[in-house]
């Protein structure tokens, strides 16, 4: 077990060097974000440690169809979701964990209309002089071994590449809420049809 374990460790951690340093995918494939996001949190919560964890969702019925490829929205939040659990388990023994994942439609101003993903823990947080940090490549919080210090680096490449918005608030001891903002596919309706 520990070696599968392990291995499962290693595998991450090649992916992301690769994926680092080849940069994102920039082809487009037009998918429905309510859709990944259940995915994904679907993955997450049936994995062995993770039972003690309550896990939230709420999706916007409204317009979700992006330009952005299902396997890479899928890998920046399996990659948040991973930061999530390992924030919410450096917390005291028996503590209960939670992770809330939500969409909704935005329209600003000038801006497009969008939509806005949500994650937000009640893992230990990151404190005040390394949240400028964390999407630096190669640094990372945890200790020796755990972690590359690439995942939201290249979370946030992804996302930059579709001209998308990715950014991270933390309250150390509280919380930590990921913000992706995606523009909706000018291409698709609310029902994801063509126009």
């Amino acid at each position: 077990q520990r070696a599968t374990s392990e291995l499962d460790r290693i595998d991450r951690m090649i992916r992301q060097l690769l994926d680092y340093s080849r940069g994102s995918d920039c082809l487009e494939e037009n998918i429905s974000v309510r859709n990944v996001c259940h995915d994904s949190i679907d993955v997450i919560k049936t994995q062995k440690g993770n039972e003690d964890i309550f896990f939230i969702e709420d999706y916007d019925k409204s317009k979700d169809i992006v330009n952005i490829t299902y396997n890479n929205l899928y890998q920046v939040l399996i990659n948040c979701l991973f930061n999530a659990i390992d924030a919410i388990k450096e917390r005291e023994s028996g503590y209960i964990g939670k992770i809330e994942l939500k969409t909704r439609f935005v329209r600003s101003g000038s801006l497009a209309e969008s939509i806005e993903i949500t994650m937000r823990d009640n893992g230990l947080g990151i404190s005040p002089e390394k949240i400028t940090s964390v999407l630096d490549p190669f640094f990372t919080t945890k200790e020796v071994g755990k972690g590359t210090g690439l995942g939201l680096s290249v979370s946030y490449a992804i996302i930059d590449a579709v001209n998308g918005k990715f950014n991270i608030q933390s309250e150390y001891e509280k919380y930590t809420v990921v913000t992706i903002v995606l523009p909706l596919s000018k291409h698709y309706d609310e029902q994801g049809g063509h126009v």
